[in-house]
């Protein structure tokens, strides 16, 4: 006599006995307001416009520009005594759209060195 299919009966029955047996003694043991607080807590993410460079278009105390000039893409060090050169580039102006030209040519203002650095890896 067969006996296969009893044997899976069994095997399938122990399994679901051991999943909700599971379940209930799981669900007992943590208490109802712990696992509603989980669910109910918000996800601690910043929106996306606090991840983008902050860009001025005036100088702050102590700030980096980003400018164009004879062809050599320039990072400079702004503060009240005047700019350093922090980091120079040989590029192809005509090689960016004519909006980035007229912003290079007026010079991109950051207020960190990250921010700073973040938008000169856009055009290096």
């Amino acid at each position: 006599m067969k006996r296969t299919p009893i044997y899976v009966v069994s095997v399938l029955l122990a399994g679901a006995f051991c999943f909700t047996g599971g379940f209930l003694v799981g669900s007992l043991t943590m208490p109802r307001a712990y696992t509603e607080e989980i669910v109910k807590r918000p996800i601690n993410t910043p929106p996306a416009e606090s991840l983008r460079p902050v860009i001025e278009t005036k100088p702050v105390q102590e700030s980096y520009m980003i400018s164009c000039e004879d062809n050599k893409l320039r990072l400079y060090s702004v503060s009240e005594e005047g700019r350093e050169v922090v980091r120079e580039e040989n590029i192809d102006p005509g090689l960016y759209p004519e909006e980035d030209r007229q912003k290079l040519e007026k010079g991109i203002f950051a207020q960190s060195l990250e921010d700073a650095l973040i938008i000169w890896e856009n055009f290096v």
